[in-house]
């Protein structure tokens, strides 16, 4: 993964210096003469340089901005909040504010994939959401309005673990779980699928910041975006 500032002095101090070098270099072979004298080349990398400090310093401004508002609390939300509690509306929030307004010049300020992986991930919690929701609606009309945490627990131990229940209520879901069948499965699969892509954000949203030398961990109280 490049560095922002190394995409951004490719593109600002390379790319111009080398293209100008290369047509001097071309036209003196062809013809024997320089499009541009040394004096003036130089004049034009000096330049350059001016121009690459100044973007190098805004750029560094505007991702110290973005990872304070937007990539460290997105982090928080993806590796601290259940899917049951998944604040859907703010992460749709960060991702089209990234979309709108984190490009510098022609640069993209965040990991190549993140708002696919985003837009994957919420898809995949919308149709989790939706055969859980499908579950609850089953058992309240067979014991009454559901914990939603007992239920969590038979869809993954791990992420649910088993919360206190008295021998009869833990015989009631069981049997009642138990006779979902299919669309427990259908329930369970869509757990681990939603799980598996929203661990593949933070790893790559990580690796991004520490790339940048951006800091990692949240310093100041959780906020919404």
């Amino acid at each position: 993964m490049l560095a922002i500032s190394t995409k951004l002095t490719l593109l600002v101090l390379l790319l111009p210096i080398s293209i100008l070098a290369v047509l001097d270099a071309t036209v003196f072979y062809f013809y024997g003469t320089l499009v541009i004298e040394f004096s003036n080349l130089l004049s034009s990398i000096l330049v350059s340089l001016l121009v690459w400090e100044r973007l190098r310093d805004s750029l560094s401004k505007k991702l110290e901005y973005l990872n304070d508002d937007i990539f460290l609390h997105l982090l928080v939300r993806l590796q601290q909040y259940d899917l049951l509690l998944f604040p859907q509306v703010e992460i749709r929030k960060a991702r089209d504010d990234l979309k709108r307004h984190a490009r510098f010049m022609t640069i993209a300020l965040f990991p190549r994939k993140l708002l696919k992986k985003l837009d994957d991930f919420l898809l995949l919690h919308e149709d989790f959401l939706y055969k859980f929701n499908k579950i609850l609606e089953i058992v309240e009309k067979k014991v009454g309005k559901p914990n939603k945490w007992i239920i969590g627990h038979y869809l993954d131990s791990e992420h649910f673990p088993d919360s206190s229940t008295t021998p009869e209520q833990e015989k009631t879901y069981l049997e009642v779980m138990e006779s979902l069948g299919e669309k427990l499965d259908e329930a369970k699969t869509s757990f681990q699928k939603t799980i598996s892509k929203r661990n593949e954000i933070p790893e790559e949203l990580e690796e991004f910041l520490k790339c940048n030398n951006l800091k990692i961990r949240i310093d100041a109280p959780i906020r919404g975006f």
